[in-house]
């Protein structure tokens, strides 16, 4: 059934490649977020298809620590759609009554 798994994954792999592909092909009219998001996303789902397979459990267990990056990936391309800022926002301090 592993195999089987591992084969679901790849539309979103195909998808997310192709995006990022066609994104970069677009050039400028298209920020830099949205490549970032799809090839940190394709390499992701590369991890998770590798944990899927027997042979490659040692690698994915080195590849898919990197899903933390896709949520800085989708900062950028929120903040390459809506011209905000990428700055981190800080907790404050003060409490409000």
């Amino acid at each position: 059934m592993r195999p089987l798994v591992a084969l679901a994954y790849y539309p979103l792999w195909a998808a997310a490649v192709t995006v990022a592909v066609t994104a970069l092909r677009l050039g400028r009219n298209v920020g830099r977020g949205l490549v970032a998001l799809c090839f940190f996303l394709a390499f992701w789902v590369t991890g998770l298809i590798l944990l899927e397979t027997d042979g490659t459990l040692a690698l994915a267990e080195h590849v898919l620590p990197s899903g933390l990056i896709v949520s800085a990936g989708l900062a950028h391309a929120y903040a390459d759609v809506t011209g905000g800022s990428r700055r981190p926002a800080a907790p404050s301090s003060r409490r409000t009554p």
